[in-house]
């Protein structure tokens, strides 16, 4: 059972200040927590983006580098024709000289086919060239609102650190306003009701922290200022602002 302790209506007023602050308190902080988190996930996205685009660029760059390596294969077959070329006008053997006649088909066959492929792989990377321009453009504009993004993020961090420093401040001023019994009663009760409040008012006959009717002996008692009063239900201080009794 609670202690009982003397209180009056001022020393209500502070407490409900106090829990005012530090509930302030524990929501920029609990902001500040989680900004890391929404800054590595903007690192990631920003990473993402980079790969995504950096992917593109890539296959974009395969595609020129095997243009330039069918260029260097039909140069080299060309190359062999000449070779062959030359070397008809020294052989004497029929089936040799039919022999590099069909080398030099097979050659000729060969440039083609891969002049051919030249011809649709030159299509690919304009076409690609041309809508990896446009995914830059894209690729930028994304970069600069995730940067933009991440500023904002870190800026609200300086503002909330700021903001805490100053709620601090007003925190330790107000605290040394409460008893020390009461400071002690309301600290006992706020941490058993985690993330909730510790002191409630009663709004006709209903504890407005676990929404339940007071007694009438209890609430009659709300208005007699001289004792702190605790909801029989949640174990939560309560207090009464109006001027109706039951």
């Amino acid at each position: 059972m609670a202690e009982t302790l003397e209180s009056t209506k001022e020393d209500i007023t502070v407490l409900v200040s106090l829990q005012e602050i530090e509930n302030e308190r524990d929501r920029l902080k609990a902001l500040l927590d989680d900004i890391p988190g929404r800054l590595s996930l903007i690192d990631s996205r920003l990473e993402e983006a980079g790969a995504r685009f950096k992917e593109r660029e890539e296959a974009v760059s395969a595609k020129r580098k095997a243009y330039r390596d069918y260029e260097t294969e039909i140069q080299n077959r060309q190359e062999s024709i000449k070779k062959s070329d030359a070397k008809l006008m020294s052989i004497k053997n029929n089936k040799e000289y039919q022999a590099v006649l069909k080398e030099i088909d097979d050659l000729k066959r060969q440039c083609s086919e891969l002049e051919d492929k030249m011809l649709e792989l030159l299509f690919a990377v304009e076409k690609e060239e041309a809508s990896l321009a446009d995914a830059k453009k894209e690729f930028e504009q994304q970069v600069a609102r995730i940067k933009q993004e991440k500023r904002e993020a870190e800026e609200e961090r300086e503002k909330i650190k700021k903001r805490l420093v100053e709620i601090e401040a007003d925190h330790e001023q107000i605290k040394a306003r409460v008893a020390p019994a009461l400071l002690e009663a309301y600290m006992s009760v706020r941490k058993q009701i985690a993330g909730g409040k510790a002191v409630v008012e009663v709004k006709d006959c209903v504890c407005q922290g676990c929404f339940m009717n007071i007694p009438p002996q209890t609430y009659n008692e709300l208005y007699r200022a001289g004792t702190l009063k605790y909801c029989p239900f949640c174990n939560r201080i309560i207090y009464h602002n109006g001027s109706n009794q039951v």
